[in-house]
């Protein structure tokens, strides 16, 4: 049998549940709404740790470019997202952020002819290039031969009939004994000539067949040596010739780098029993390039490349490329840079795999990433300021990336803004400052968590309430 005093308790019941969901209702309502407050709220000057004014008083409807410093890019986003450019009003002025470098444009030379010459074991190959007035930089040879060592003198010429000199340079393949293969010549300096001539020439003008060749190493004052026997006189199986060519001028790609020395000081093992040299830099920068500095006469290792930001806990594997530096009688032949494409990482680690080699006299590595600039046009006259160190906002989208872009910035007349720089010591600084929020800015932060502090005291009494009326 039901009493009165049960219906009112179940009423009670009823109107608590009621009250709570509405309550609750509430709450996720308030939640589904801070997304939509976040942005809104994120491009407050206030929002941002760093600043940094250009130095000039910039005109309204100028173009203008400026390089962005290591110093910004370390305290900014991986991408440079968070970079917004302010005038003396606080307004956004929008900008373009760029890449000083130029894709460079791969392209198939057409081989004329390919015949062996009166010494046993030279070829000569004739090469015509696709168009005219071509700047070629490097070109790359496909070949299948294998375990050989050839010395390459490369002319060029417009007509076939006066050659003139271009570079002489080594290739090699040695896969039968180690991982080491180079077919691509680079040019010290751009060559743009319709034909180019290469002489492919064994200094030891050996006649020995593939199958009978075998490397000799050997060791002088100058380090390290290899011997090797030619591609064999039978056969140059050359399948095709590539070149690279920048579609501009040469002083287009720029690079600003970090250097980090006492890097024997940084070297550690992973373990007691791992032969390998890790060594962990906090950069900051992308990494377009990574360059040793490197002591010994001849070596050849393996080294990988990982990187990681702040909040990640493992590293991400970026790259694994070998270094090497030996010599070809009076040819030295080296590679002690590493190629990336590495957006930026505020660590990185390297590991240099010394097998049961002696570890390398390392003097410094060197992080090269081409050159970031940031072009604007502002739309008022007066100082402009550089927020960066957000990471509430998103990569903007303005319509300025529509008419500057990699293919055409080069091509426009504007005018330099720079950021000014501080010394310290015997080091010359860009001078960033920390962003400080007004006192008005402080007083409503502290005013807001006061509040929420205040509703969240009587959101918990009013739950204490209820729940002891249920029971």
């Amino acid at each position: 049998m039901i009493t009165d005093t049960d219906k009112n308790s179940n009423r009670v019941r009823f109107k608590m549940r009621k009250r709570t969901r509405g309550l609750w209702q509430f709450l996720i309502f308030l939640i589904g709404l801070a997304p939509a407050i976040r942005p809104a709220i994120a491009e407050e000057l206030s929002r941002f740790r760093y600043t940094a004014e250009f130095s000039e008083e910039l005109e309204r409807g100028k173009f203008y470019q400026a390089t962005l410093p290591a110093e910004i890019l370390q305290k900014s986003q991986p991408d440079q997202s968070d970079i917004r450019l302010f005038d003396s009003d606080n307004r956004v002025a929008p900008y373009v952020i760029l890449s000083q470098d130029v894709m460079e444009k791969i392209f198939n030379f057409e081989i004329v002819s390919a015949d062996k010459i009166d010494s046993p074991a030279a070829w000569e190959v004739i090469i015509k290039t696709p168009e005219t007035n071509m700047s070629v930089g490097r070109i790359l040879l496909t070949l299948q031969n294998r375990d050989f060592k050839q010395i390459v003198l490369v002319e060029g010429s417009q007509d076939q009939k006066g050659w003139e000199p271009v570079v002489t340079a080594v290739i090699f393949d040695f896969s039968s004994k180690i991982d080491l293969r180079k077919t691509d010549i680079d040019f010290p300096s751009r060559a743009s000539y319709r034909y180019f001539r290469l002489t492919f020439q064994d200094e030891n003008d050996s006649d020995e067949s593939m199958d009978s060749m075998d490397a000799h190493l050997s060791i002088s004052e100058r380090g390290l040596s290899f011997s090797f026997h030619s591609i064999p006189t039978k056969e140059l199986r050359l399948d095709k010739v590539s070149g690279k060519t920048d579609r501009n001028k040469d002083e287009i790609k720029k690079f600003d780098q970090v250097d980090f020395t006492d890097i024997q000081a940084l070297i550690h093992k992973e373990n007691a029993e791992d032969k390998s040299d890790v060594i962990d830099l906090e950069a900051g920068v992308p990494a377009d390039r990574i360059v040793f500095d490197i002591s010994n006469s001849y070596f050849s290792r393996k080294v990988e490349v990982f990187g990681k930001n702040v909040g990640e806990e493992d590293y991400t594997r970026l790259n694994t490329q070998d270094i090497y530096r030996f010599h070809f009688g009076d040819i030295q032949t080296e590679k002690t840079a590493l190629l990336l494409s590495s957006k930026k990482y505020d660590h990185y680690r390297i590991r240099i795999i010394n097998q049961d080699n002696p570890p390398l006299n390392l003097n410094r590595i060197s992080f090269r990433w081409f050159r970031r600039n940031i072009f604007f046009i502002p739309e008022k006259s007066g100082p402009h300021r550089l927020f960066f160190g957000n990471s509430l906002v998103k990569k903007p989208n303005y319509e300025l990336q529509q008419f500057i872009n990699p293919d055409n910035w080069f091509k426009q007349s504007y005018l330099r803004a720079t950021l000014p720089k501080s010394k310290t010591g015997a080091n010359t600084l860009f001078l960033i400052e920390e962003v400080e929020a007004s006192r008005q800015e402080k007083f409503e932060k502290y005013l807001m968590t006061g509040v929420i502090i205040f509703l969240v005291f009587i959101l918990g009494i009013w739950i204490f309430w209820m729940l002891r009326k249920m029971t």
